[in-house]
């Protein structure tokens, strides 16, 4: 018993029952046949026990198994991920495992969210990845409304936490078996509830399903479904994957309960699996899940504030704000900030300016920009708002023709996560010989690429304004002296 902790209900019918499940979990455990380190520490709701697996010189991602499920098989579910990642992976208190035996938390409570919150500190994690299932998915969400900017990006996998299905089948296939199985155990209940839930033909399920049913104090109490207003902070990437077939939580409702919630985008993903999802299906899962965190991760370069785009400035908090409540969704904000840059901020050659605007913050103060620094301030208000966005170039004439050298010209990348991908913007500002337009298919920038004059759209996306064009802006005394006749290497652009 921890020390100064009032705990809750014992969670096994007898000390026998705890010690047979410790010996499936060592079992299990082994059998994996992976690395791993463990550790026991005192939280504010009881003892934890903890498991780090597979390489510690790998990227770290957060697992938390289901509602009375138990970390070993969890582990199992996503062995795929080890190949690329070192798995932190906690015995939830409460429920079959090695962290305190007792009914500590509480979901209604939303106290989940504050437990994960003490293991990440404990393991000093500022900020990770998490693959969740089922119940722990709105173990997550708990800990995603009071900690949002600690999350990199998720998995939700068959989740809890969003919607359910419909009440009577649930207490019809699942929890009356349950409850049969708990007094009386018998190989035709425990075939009933494998075939609902899935695991069918593997031993290893099998066997926990009957210990876990049959010795165990099973949690009953539905996991708490959150709300748009309690999810408002969280920005992070969600990867959801649920099937049609899930009792508990299918596909539809999740998905469109998802939609409405969330006030980022997510990327959602139907799988074809019962509640319990194959071997087979969770190898697909895996890849996903790997090539979605991997993905988010080379986003994070383009989500930074740096001198050039400095999206916390005031006047850019506040725009970012008042663009916020005029638009209806991620592609009508995108849409909005540029145009806004486009129309109402003046190209600085244009209105032939006298203040040389040096940054994002500064171009809004002074309502005018070249497109380099325009270009900074659509990134700024994209950025603030939990959207990529880059900067890209072309080497450009500065007259009609090459006898008046060349200029480099900037532009926005912007990462549309709703569609999944890059898109690029023009917000120079249009006249009568340039329209560009906003566009989520063909390109509508302010100027091609002539080949006859060596000009060159390099089709790059960068995360900063160049060092060399922020030493230019430094120096210039007069916007219209500005030449650049350097060649950009290119970067990458997908």
């Amino acid at each position: 018993m921890s020390k100064g902790i009032k705990n809750g209900k014992f969670v096994y019918k007898n000390q026998d029952s705890l010690n047979k499940m410790h010996a499936f979990y060592d079992k299990t455990l082994a059998s994996l046949g992976v690395p791993y380190s463990e550790e026991n520490f005192e939280t504010s709701f009881g003892q934890t026990h903890c498991l780090l697996v597979g390489d510690k010189d790998k990227p770290r991602i957060c697992t938390i198994h289901g509602g009375n499920g138990i970390t070993t098989l969890n582990l199992k579910l996503f062995l795929p991920l080890l190949k690329d990642f070192c798995i932190l992976a906690p015995d939830v208190i409460g429920m079959p495992g090695k962290s305190a035996p007792y009914r500590n938390i509480s979901s209604r409570k939303d106290q989940y969210g504050l437990w994960i919150n003490e293991v990440l500190n404990h393991y000093g994690e500022e900020k990770i990845s998490f693959v969740v299932s089922s119940y722990s998915s709105a173990m997550f969400l708990s800990f995603a409304k009071y900690y949002p900017q600690r999350v990199s990006s998720a998995l939700l996998l068959v989740p809890s936490g969003i919607a359910h299905g419909p009440i009577l089948p649930m207490l019809g296939k699942m929890v009356v078996p349950f409850i049969k199985y708990y007094s009386k155990p018998s190989e035709k209940t425990l075939d009933a509830v494998i075939e609902t839930m899935g695991g069918k033909g593997d031993e290893t399920w099998r066997e926990f399903f009957d210990l876990m049913m049959s010795s165990y104090k099973m949690e009953m109490k539905p996991p708490k479904e959150y709300s748009k207003k309690e999810m408002a902070a969280f920005k992070a990437p969600l990867l959801i994957m649920a099937s049609q077939k899930d009792i508990f939580f299918p596909a539809d409702r999740v998905f469109a309960k998802a939609r409405k919630i969330f006030t980022e985008p997510v990327t959602t993903v139907e799988i074809d699996s019962k509640h319990l999802p194959s071997d087979e299906v969770m190898v697909e899962v895996c890849e996903r899940a790997k090539e979605f965190f991997e993905m988010n991760e080379n986003l994070s370069e383009y989500l930074k504030e740096t001198s050039s785009i400095n999206f916390s400035h005031p006047l850019i908090v506040a725009k970012i704000k008042e663009l916020q409540e005029k638009s209806e969704s991620q592609i009508d904000y995108i849409k909005n900030a540029y145009e806004f840059v486009r129309d109402k901020i003046t190209h600085s050659w244009d209105v032939k300016a006298t203040v040389v605007s040096k940054n994002a913050a500064e171009v809004l103060e002074n309502g005018t920009g070249i497109c380099w620094t325009k270009s900074c301030l659509l990134a700024a208000l994209l950025r603030g708002n939990g959207i990529p966005s880059g900067i890209s170039y072309q080497k450009l004439t500065r007259a009609d023709d090459d006898s008046d050298g060349y200029i480099i010209h900037a532009l926005n990348t912007v990462y549309v996560s709703e569609l999944q991908k890059w898109i690029r913007l023009d917000a120079r500002g249009n006249k009568a010989t340039v329209h560009a337009e906003f566009s989520l298919e063909e390109e509508k920038l302010a100027f091609p690429a002539r080949e006859q004059y060596s000009e060159i759209d390099y089709h790059d996306n960068n995360s900063d304004l160049d060092k060399r064009l922020i030493k230019i802006l430094n120096e210039v005394d007069v916007v219209m002296n500005i030449r650049t006749d350097f060649d950009f290497k290119i970067s990458h652009f997908k």
